[in-house]
C-alpha cells in the first residue's frame, strides 16, 4: 500500500498548482514515468492478466530471432487463436522484450502507452477541467485497474487521447483514433458511440434528444436479452455473441450503483452551474449515467465490464470539471469531497476487497 501512496503523493506534489506552472509538459512526463516504472517493476503475480497473457507473450517474443519468425509471431501465432491477442499488442511486447530483455519491458511499455494516452488526452482538454484533480482521480480509481485488461486499457487510453476530436467535431481524426485503438483491442469500436451521442444531443441541443438517450439506455438495459436474441436470430449478430449472456434477466446490482452514486450525486447537485460553465457537461453527465446503467448488465453479460469501461472517462472529466465551479472556497470544498471519494474508493476496492489482485504490491 505504501508504494502506491508514495507514488500518488509524489504526483500530487508535482501537479500542485498545475495551471500556473511554467514547465507543464515536463511535469506531465515525470508523472507518466513514475506510474509506468511502477507498473513495469511489478511481479507477475500483480494483476490477473500478467500470467494469463502478458508473460506468455513475453516468452514467445523472446524466442523470435529473425524477420520470418517475427512475421509468424505477429500474424500467425497460436496466441491469436488461443487468447485472441491483437498483433499491435504483440508488437509492443516484442519491442519491450528486445529492448529490455525481460518481462519488465513488456509491462513498462504497456503502461507507458496507457499513461501517455490518459495524461496527454486529458491535457489536450485541460481548459475544461481541473487537470491535477483529473489525474489524481485516475491514479486512485483507475490506474491499478490498468494492471488488468491491459490490451483494452491501451485501447481506452487511445480513445481518451482522441476526446479532443469530439470537442472539435473532427470525425475523420476521431475515426482514425478508434481504428488505431481497435488494433490493440477490437472492443474499441464502442468508442465511436461517444462521438455519435455527442453529435446527436448537441446539434441541435435540446432536452428532447437528451431524454431519448436516457430512455433508450434504460430500455436497452432492461430488454438486453431480448434485443440480443432478436439480433442473433435475424442474422445481424453471430451466434458467438450469445456466449456473453450469463443470465435470464437483468438484476439490480446495488454495489455497482453504490460506488458510482457519489460522483453522480455531486454532478447532479452542481448540474446547473456546471452546464453554465461548460457546454459539454450535459454530454459527459449522460455518459456518466450510461456507464452506471451498463454496470447493471453484469447479471446477464460477462462483457458488461468491457463495454462500460469506455465510458469511465466521464467520471474523471465530470468530477474534475466540478472542481472548477464557484469561488475559491467553493472549489476547495468540492476538491476535498472529490478526493475523499477517490481515496475511499481506492481503499475499499483495491486494498480491502483486493480488486484486480494489485495489492499488496510485490517487486519482480
Amino acid at each position: 500500500m505504501i508504494i502506491y501512496l508514495l507514488c500518488y503523493l509524489t504526483i500530487s506534489i508535482l501537479l500542485y498548482n498545475f495551471e500556473k506552472q511554467k514547465h507543464q509538459k515536463l511535469v506531465v512526463f515525470l508523472c507518466i514515468m513514475i506510474l509506468s516504472l511502477l507498473a513495469g517493476f511489478r511481479d507477475v503475480s500483480i494483476g490477473t492478466d500478467v500470467e494469463i497473457y502478458a508473460n506468455p507473450v513475453y516468452l514467445a517474443a523472446s524466442k523470435v530471432s529473425n524477420a520470418k519468425e517475427l512475421l509468424n509471431y505477429l500474424f500467425h501465432s497460436p496466441l491469436h487463436t488461443i487468447n485472441e491477442i491483437e498483433s499491435a499488442y504483440l508488437f509492443v511486447a516484442f519491442i519491450g522484450t528486445k529492448v529490455f530483455k525481460s518481462l519488465f519491458g513488456t509491462l513498462f511499455l504497456t503502461s507507458l502507452i496507457i499513461n501517455t494516452g490518459v495524461f496527454v488526452g486529458l491535457y489536450r482538454i485541460k481548459e475544461h477541467l481541473s487537470y491535477n484533480i483529473a489525474i489524481m482521480i485516475y491514479c486512485f480509481m483507475f490506474y491499478q485497474n490498468s494492471y488488468n485488461l491491459m490490451r483494452q486499457w491501451i485501447a481506452m487510453a487511445i480513445i481518451i487521447f482522441g476526446i479532443k476530436y469530439i470537442y472539435d467535431r473532427n470525425l475523420l481524426k476521431y475515426v482514425i483514433t478508434v481504428l488505431v485503438a481497435m488494433m490493440f483491442h477490437r472492443s474499441a469500436f464502442i468508442g465511436i458511440i461517444l462521438y455519435l451521442i455527442a453529435l446527436y444531443i448537441e446539434k441541435p441541443r435540446n432536452f428532447a434528444r437528451q431524454v431519448v438517450v436516457v430512455v433508450s439506455t434504460i430500455l436497452g438495459v432492461v430488454f438486453f436479452q431480448s434485443i440480443v436474441a432478436a439480433l442473433t436470430s435475424s442474422g445481424i449478430l453471430t451466434m458467438k455473441y450469445l456466449k456473453y449472456a450469463v443470465g435470464d434477466s437483468v438484476s439490480l446490482f446495488w454495489q455497482e450503483l453504490a460506488i458510482r452514486m457519489p460522483a453522480i450525486a455531486l454532478c447532479l447537485v452542481l448540474y446547473k452551474p456546471m452546464k453554465k460553465y461548460d457546454e459539454h457537461h450535459v454530454f459527459w453527465f449522460l455518459m456518466l449515467f450510461i456507464e452506471a446503467a451498463i454496470s447493471q448488465l453484469h447479471s446477464v453479460m460477462d462483457f458488461a465490464t468491457r463495454i462500460g469501461s469506455y465510458f469511465l472517462v466521464s467520471r474523471i472529466i465530470e468530477m474534475s470539471m466540478a472542481c472548477k465551479i464557484g469561488d475559491m472556497k467553493n472549489r476547495a470544498t468540492i476538491k476535498t469531497l472529490v478526493m475523499v471519494y477517490a481515496i475511499l474508493y481506492w481503499f475499499v476496492m483495491y486494498i480491502y476487497f483486493g480488486y484486480g489482485n494489485t495489492y499488496p504490491y510485490v517487486f519482480m
